[in-house]
Formats: C-alpha cells, structure tokens, sequence
C-alpha cells in the first residue's frame, strides 16, 4: 500500500523511490542493449517494459489529487497525465523506437502494448482535457507545462501515426507557447537552479526536437530569449552549444565540464543578482541576493535573502526545502519551517515575518553595476501587522576590499517590540575557516 502512503501520511518517497528505480534500471538496460547489439539484455528489457505497461498508473501518488474525485488509488475509469505520466512516456516511446523489432522477434504483442497504452494512456487524455498545467485559461503556469509538453512532444515524434501527429503537436507547441508567455525575457528561472532543467532546459529540448523533425524550417534559435535562457556570461550553467545547433553532442564529449563563474550575473525580470571576486574563479567572496515576490512557483517567503561564499565554501546559507510531503505544495505549506522567512537571512519586523502572495512584493529594486550596489525595499513583503513603512537592504560588493556591507534603513509606523536580522550558517566559533581568519561572523 505505499502508493497510498501519500494520503494516509503524506509520504511519497516509499512509491516514488521504487517508481524510479524499476526505470532507471530499464533504461540501464536499454543502454546496454544499444551499446552491445548483441541481444544480451532484450529479455531483460521485455521484463521490465512490461511491468511498467501492467501498472496501474504512471501517476505518481502526489498528484492524485487531479482525479476527479479524489480517492488516493488509481481510478480505472480516468488517466491522469502528471509529470510521472509523461516520463514514463517518454521511456516507452524511446523504447519502442530503438527496440520495437528486436522485441518484436520476441512477441508482436510488445508493440502493439506499447502503443495501445501509450495512446490510451497519453495521446488521448492530452489530446482531450484542458488540464491546469497546459494554461490554456491563461493562468500562470510553471515547469509542469514545458516539462510534459517536452515528453508529449517526444512520444508523438517516436510513436504517433501521422494522422494524428500533426494535431499533437500542435496542441503541444500552443500549450508551451502559454508557458513561454510567463518566462522572463531575462530568462532566469524562478523555481531555481534544481529545477532549471525541468524548465528551460525543457525549453531548449522541445525546441531541439521541433527544429530537427521540421529539418530546421521551425528554427527560434535566435530568438533572444533562446539566447538568454543559455547564455553562459549570465547563468552558471554551461549551455553555450544549446543554441544554433541547440545539443551538439559530438562536441559536448570532448569537452571538460566547467562552470563559467561569471563575474556578476543579473537577472532584472527576477530581481536576482550574483557577484564574485574574481571571474573563473571560486576564489574569494561569492554574493547571491534576490528581492522578487513571495508569489513565485515553489515559493519561499524569503524577499531580501542572500547567500554568501568564501573561497568557494558555504558561510551563510539558503536550507533549501526539505523532502516533499503532502503539506508542501498544500495549504499548510507555511507552517514548514524551511519556507518561513524567519529561517532565510531577512529580518523579522516587530515580531512578524513575511507571508506569502502575489501582493508581498519588494519595491525600487536597482542594481548600480559601476558601484556593485544591490538595493530594495522589502518592507512591502510583510503584513500590515509588521507596521513598517520602508525597509531598504542595501548590499554593496567591494573587490578591492574582499568585503560584503549590508546597511538597512527603515521606517516604521510604530514600534512594538525589537527587530531581529537572521543569519543562516554553517559555521561556528570552532570552524576551521575561522580559525584561519576567512571568515568573522
């Protein structure tokens, strides 16, 4: 019963943790077999190919919720199409299109399973329901959109007859086109570097795919935001051969992986700035800052927060999220400790931290590039209880002097209680950093 688990105790590692491992292990397989020719591993695949097409869902437990009518367990009668569902997808159809006739040799039936679950499954619950993520109603959407469209993509390409390949991926490209409507033309990612692939670099392979099956006739890779999302002076992740040609693979493989460390990084839509010491180098200082909403996908309440290295070690920190559970994407999701404001380096304003909504917003953000000056006012990220009018954090980056200066001015309507200012680190009066003078807190 761990797919349950989820509605019974908000676990969903138990399920999830063998979901991926069943898959990782078959596409272990597949690679084998592709690397071999040698019809070593084809039973093996067969094995498990068809456990995944005997499943019940490909839904993962998390996103039951979808259901109409809830539940907690697969209901036979309706198909969700969830992120779990378009990766599992994806690995059929992959499987289908590298192995289909040596599996055919073994029995015709795995084809023919493959494509009767893949179109019963897939092609026709997303040909056939506007679904939340696909923004058709034009909310706001979020890494689900670009990351399923992707796989969709990616199984119609492989897999559909061509009666029906057309109308998929027109469906697929309209939908995108609603997440592409959100993405800041600075093309920074709001959920943050971990799901950054899951997002633009979604993005730059459904655009890959797009341009190869058209025979390049469908080609944005000019498009500035293309460009922007990839740029390796302005993001520090090496996406520089995923334009033009979008993934050269021959050239990626000779190539030593390297972070380009940029000397400073700003992202005006996002209101993020990054800035270091020396450029290529983690020698030195490192500053990550951010001002922003408390309205952003896999939002944190944390308007005004910073990071600092040293030397390319943590020193203050951001905790990240912990584990998902039932609570995290719930309404409950702000009694997590890890997303309260009061655990991010801001400060509390009269007993009160920040809340989340589209409404708590930081104010007069500027980056001044010739001083190195990051300012905003974050008193607007705070409730009316906070009683503050103005809160400017100010953070100035001097190279010559290997410091980071933080000043805060402020302005309240009135004075309940002192303010307190957080510092998340990892560090204490025993750390081997200060012992040897990097670092004094």
């Amino acid at each position: 019963m761990e797919f349950l688990e989820f509605k019974i105790d908000g676990n969903r590692n138990h399920y999830e943790d063998k979901d991926f491992k069943r898959r990782n292990r078959l596409m272990d397989l597949v690679l084998g077999e592709l690397l071999t020719d040698n019809k070593t591993y084809v039973e093996q695949i067969a094995n498990g190919l068809w456990l995944i097409l005997e499943e019940s869902t490909w839904t993962w437990p998390a996103h039951m919720s979808m259901q109409k009518g809830g539940g907690g367990m697969p209901d036979p009668s309706q198909w969700v199409l969830d992120l779990g569902a378009g990766e599992s997808s994806a690995y059929v159809a992959w499987i289908r299109f590298l192995l289909g006739d040596k599996l055919t040799k073994l029995s015709p039936m795995f084809v023919k399973r493959m494509d009767y679950e893949l179109d019963r499954r897939v092609v026709e619950t997303f040909m056939n329901n506007d679904l939340s993520w696909m923004g058709f109603e034009r909310q706001k959407v979020n890494n689900w959109n670009i990351w399923i469209n992707t796989n969709i993509l990616m199984t119609s390409l492989l897999t559909v007859n061509d009666t029906k390949r057309l109308d998929v991926i027109k469906r697929a490209v309209m939908s995108a086109d609603n997440w592409l409507d959100w993405y800041g033309e600075d093309g920074g990612c709001d959920e943050g570097p971990s799901y950054w692939y899951e997002a633009a670099g979604r993005f730059i392979q459904f655009l890959y795919y797009i341009s190869s099956a058209s025979r390049h006739q469908m080609d944005w890779s000019s498009k500035p935001i293309v460009k922007s999302i990839g740029d390796e002076s302005r993001t520090d992740v090496r996406m520089h051969q995923f334009y033009m040609e979008m993934i050269a693979y021959n050239s990626l493989k000779s190539e030593v992986p390297k972070a380009p460390q940029p000397l400073e990084s700003w992202f005006p839509d996002l209101q993020v700035i990054t800035l270091r010491s020396e450029e290529g180098s983690a020698k030195g200082l490192f500053l990550g800052a951010k001002a922003g909403t408390n309205d952003e996908s896999h939002n944190h309440n944390d308007v005004g927060n910073f990071v600092l290295y040293v030397n390319g070690l943590p020193a203050l920190i951001d905790i990240g999220v912990g584990t998902y559970t039932k609570d995290t994407f719930g309404p409950h999701r702000y009694d997590i400790w890890t997303m309260q404001s009061q655990w991010h380096n801001t400060p509390t304003i009269n007993g009160v931290q920040q809340k989340a909504g589209a409404q708590y917003v930081a104010k007069n953000v500027t980056y001044n590039k010739t001083s190195a000056e990051f300012e905003a006012d974050i008193a607007g990220a705070y409730p009316k209880e906070a009683q503050v009018k103005s809160w400017v954090r100010k953070l100035t980056f001097d190279r010559k002097a290997n410091t980071v200066t933080m000043d805060e001015n402020y302005s309240l309507d009135k004075f309940v209680e002192p303010f307190k200012v957080h510092f998340v680190t990892i560090l204490n009066k025993s750390s081997d950093d200060q012992k040897n003078g990097d670092l004094v807190l």
